[in-house]
């Protein structure tokens, strides 16, 4: 039996539109299932990160640092270091720039050296960029108070669980900065949790948004050229 032109003509193309719904299905079940594998990996990090930071690495017993976070490392390691993790070696200038080397050869672990030199870095100045205070100020608290290190005395901040006056006072002093300096809803900040008042706080800090726009503008300069 002899099939016209046009009867052929219309069995071919809908066999092309049956092979193009398959191949489009089987892309959209692509993307469905890479979409999930991406928010489960992203989901895992997140949990990872989170049950990094609970780790107090102030207090953690480095085979490369000593108790006051001086750097102990021979000269082969900490090359290895640089090598093995792809570090640009005329980038590497000061104290931060080779703790970041000396942790990542320690802990090998890209997150856990950022959370723990973070941490280690973590400067009376630093602080009062959240507490609109200046340093010599929270060093003269810190007298009275006696924490050990800068990050101490924030990570007691930011959390809800472990209070005191000095803590209650300051948060309290900062919510006030935040609804009459920076004019920030007073309903919306006496929901926020500690964490996110002191990170609101650092974002509005003048002297902050100063040295971004000029990082920015560092930044823009260097890939002009």
């Amino acid at each position: 039996m002899k099939l016209s032109l046009t009867v052929l003509g219309v069995i071919l193309l809908s066999a092309c539109s049956q092979k193009k719904e398959i191949f489009t299905q089987k892309e959209n079940n692509d993307v469905f299932t890479d979409s999930i594998i991406s928010s489960v990996v992203k989901e895992n990090k997140q949990i990872k990160v989170d049950s990094l930071i609970q780790i107090d690495y102030l207090a953690y017993s480095f085979k490369y640092l000593n108790k006051d976070f001086k750097i102990l490392i021979d000269n082969n390691s900490f090359n290895k270091s640089l090598k093995e993790n792809h570090y640009i070696e005329e980038r590497i200038k000061n104290y931060s720039d080779s703790l970041g080397v000396v942790l990542m050869y320690e802990l090998n672990d890209w997150d856990a050296t950022r959370i723990a030199k973070q941490q280690i870095t973590f400067s009376w100045k630093r602080l009062g960029y959240y507490l609109h205070r200046s340093d010599r100020d929270l060093k003269n608290l810190n007298i009275k108070y006696e924490y050990k290190h800068p990050y101490l005395m924030f990570r007691h901040f930011k959390s809800n669980d472990e209070e005191s006056e000095f803590k209650k006072a300051e948060i309290n002093r900062i919510k006030n900065i935040l609804v009459t300096d920076f004019k920030q809803d007073y309903n919306m900040i006496t929901k926020l949790s500690n964490e996110e008042i002191l990170n609101k706080s650092f974002e509005l800090n003048p002297e902050i948004i100063r040295m971004r726009n000029e990082a920015a503008k560092e930044h823009q300069k260097l890939h002009q050229h």
